[in-house]
């Protein structure tokens, strides 16, 4: 009964703490991943590492991987992306040396590895460890089998960086052959048709991805899945405000806020991460002071829930400084940046994709107050790190090499 009673109050009340660590204890392991999965999107991460870690020997194979899946993401929230490959890595050797290179169960650890190494930036690695995994799964698991679809779909995924044109048409197929293997209205078919929109939209084949969009958010199956639905037009409002069609975009951001209220309360992650958005896409809109209002607001509920320092509470932060220089007030941005920078550098790595982004913005407002020889030194120790993690084509290494090159000009 406490159990139900508290599951029952997750979606819009934060949870005491103390419960949850009392019902874990003795929740069943399909009770401990549904605490987990609820305490999560509260920001309660001792809670949810706890509830994660107790069914990590869950009998059923499928559950036992999602619990090791979003315990490593759990690690990646709270230490950074290289703390969650290393216990990626580590599961991955040790399923090596019980069950066997080739085992399904290794596999699958082995491309969480894959995940976590794409999450730190090297995609190209992930790429290619990938590659090599699917040959296998194919061979072990038979072709087609969901083990060799998972792969072709995480494949996809980390070549739509890389080359989106490509990525676009493995999705296309990855959502013909889905549909065949589990029907039309199989989640991942969805998923894959929402992919071959994204990776279009990328490649820049707008007009394409305009009416695969259109076709999808036409589409009952899409209709019914609310969180691929949610997902869908979160992207279309990027995209809307990429076009410069603010007005559409804000109020797009905050059908899908209202929603998201109604379901979880003003103060669960997704929402917090609804309300950031709404709150960049207005200030992109021209109105900066109302972007850094809304901004601490955000930081402010976040702070509430508790002071730790994770990634969405390093990015609410890092957005909120930004704003705040774009509305006037460089000197508190560059300030609130170093400040970031020191956390996120003493928390998850000096070269973590969060931490290096931090620096980045860091060097631009050093440059904006008028210290441009020494924005110069930062963003070319800020490029280093980053063609080193990530390596030269990366969208942040591209930027921080671009403002380089900017501010340069300006002092040549």
């Amino acid at each position: 009964m406490a159990f139900d009673y508290l599951i029952d109050a997750l979606p819009k009340r934060v949870p005491p703490p103390e419960a949850v660590d009392a019902l874990v204890a003795f929740a069943t392991q399909d009770e401990a991943i549904d605490l987990a999965d609820a305490t999560w999107g509260w920001y309660l991460f001792d809670q949810a590492e706890a509830g994660f870690r107790r069914a990590l020997d869950h009998p059923e194979p499928d559950r036992r991987d999602y619990a090791l899946s979003m315990l490593s993401y759990v690690l990646a929230d709270r230490h950074g992306y290289a703390s969650a490959l290393r216990f990626a890595s580590e599961e991955a050797h040790e399923r090596s040396l019980r069950l066997g290179p080739e085992h399904p169960d290794t596999l699958k650890a082995t491309m969480l590895v894959a995940w976590h190494t794409h999450h730190s930036g090297d995609t190209r690695a992930a790429t290619v460890l990938s590659e090599r995994i699917l040959t296998i799964a194919r061979r072990v698991c038979g072709d087609p089998s969901l083990p060799v679809l998972k792969i072709r779909r995480d494949l996809a995924c980390f070549r739509e960086g890389l080359d989106p044109a490509s990525a676009a048409e493995d999705f296309r197929r990855l959502a013909a052959d889905y549909a065949e293997f589990a029907g039309p209205a199989y989640r991942w078919t969805l998923n894959c048709r929402a992919g071959h929109a994204e990776a279009l939209e990328k490649s820049g084949n707008s007009e394409m991805a305009r009416e695969v969009l259109r076709r999808l958010l036409n589409d009952p199956d899409i209709l019914a899945e609310s969180q691929l639905r949610q997902g869908i037009q979160a992207r279309q409002a990027d995209r809307l405000a990429r076009a410069g069609d603010f007005t559409t975009a804000i109020a797009l951001w905050r059908d899908l806020l209202s929603e998201a209220e109604q379901a979880h309360g003003l103060s669960r992650g997704q929402c917090l991460y609804l309300r950031s958005e709404l709150a960049s896409c207005t200030g992109r809109g021209g109105d900066p002071a109302e972007a850094v209002r809304l901004l601490q607001e955000v930081v402010d509920e976040r702070t509430r829930i508790n002071t730790e320092w994770d990634s969405d509470a390093i990015r609410f932060r890092r957005r909120l400084a930004t704003w705040t220089g774009m509305a006037g007030r460089p000197a508190d941005a560059l300030c609130q940046l170093r400040e970031l920078v020191g956390i996120s550098s003493r928390v998850r790595g000096v070269a973590d994709p969060i931490t290096l982004n931090c620096r980045s913005r860091a060097a631009h407002w050093t440059a904006v107050t008028g210290d441009i020889p020494d924005a110069i030194e930062q963003f070319e120790s800020v490029l280093t790190d980053c063609e080193l993690t990530m390596g030269p084509a990366h969208e942040l290494t591209a930027e921080c090499r671009e403002r380089l090159d900017h501010w340069r000009t300006v002092v040549h």
